[in-house]
């Protein structure tokens, strides 16, 4: 990972650190972690939640892993593992790697470079591209085995990056409107999807979805046959979609 170095993380740091930061009481750095968190026993009895996931991959525990290493702290007669810098760098790229993809505000904040929108010098493409070659090399091992496994969830973490990439370079040639429409406009388009009306915010959220497409361009002028539009658009109200079929459906190639 990075320079081409191996790197091995274990659950078990991450459990110690937990222990060992429970011991600080209301000032415990970690203190959105709950046994449910870390404690595998208990882990196995609560459904799966990604905001599990991305407060323990995250860059408190990263640095506190980091910490309890370098200073070579001691609690309760605990000390953390030298190779625990190994798991404190796997969290950390993980950490950013939740970030890449969840960037609201224009420019990171907090020390966090790619937790923004992306653009052309953002660094996100470098770091999606070279993220995807680490995940390549990523398995798991059972303690006291040799026997490896990729499970989906970093099979499908390199389709996503792949399929964000894809996605910008199909948006680079789309022109976006710079009129701001009004309500009349929107309603008028939606009128115009046929005689059946659409009841309910999530039939109006579809309507103006598929009223507001045409204005990208660079896209083929079709409508789709879908069970949520069963009305017949009227002469000049159109919908944009992908000019092929086989586009939407063939995977994109890992390289």
């Amino acid at each position: 990972m990075g320079q081409g170095k191996q790197i091995c993380a274990k659950w078990n740091h991450i459990q110690d650190a937990y222990e060992m930061d429970n011991t600080s009481g209301k000032f415990r750095i970690l203190h959105k972690l709950t046994d449910y968190h870390v404690v595998p026993s208990k882990l196995a009895s609560k459904k799966m939640k990604v905001s599990y996931a991305a407060q323990v991959l995250s860059h408190s525990m990263a640095s506190m892993i980091h910490l309890l290493t370098q200073k070579g702290i001691t609690v309760n007669n605990k000390k953390m593992e030298e190779s625990a810098t190994g798991t404190a760098e796997i969290l950390s790229f993980f950490d950013t790697l939740f970030d890449s993809v969840n960037g609201t505000s224009l420019y990171g904040e907090g020390g966090k470079k790619l937790k923004c929108i992306v653009s052309q010098t953002s660094g996100h493409i470098q770091f999606w591209r070279d993220a995807r070659r680490s995940l390549c090399n990523m398995y798991f091992m059972k303690d006291g085995t040799t026997e490896k496994c990729t499970p989906p969830s970093l099979i499908n973490w390199r389709t996503t990056l792949a399929g964000l990439e894809h996605l910008l370079s199909c948006l680079k040639v789309v022109k976006f409107p710079k009129k701001q429409w009004t309500t009349e406009e929107i309603c008028t388009l939606i009128d115009a999807f046929g005689e059946q009306k659409f009841v309910g915010p999530k039939g109006f959220q579809r309507c103006l979805y598929w009223s507001s497409i045409p204005n990208l361009e660079g896209y083929d002028t079709h409508l789709p046959k879908s069970d949520d539009f069963p009305g017949r658009p009227t002469a000049g109200v159109v919908a944009a979609t992908s000019s092929s079929k086989e586009d939407l459906n063939t995977p994109l190639k890992d390289t």
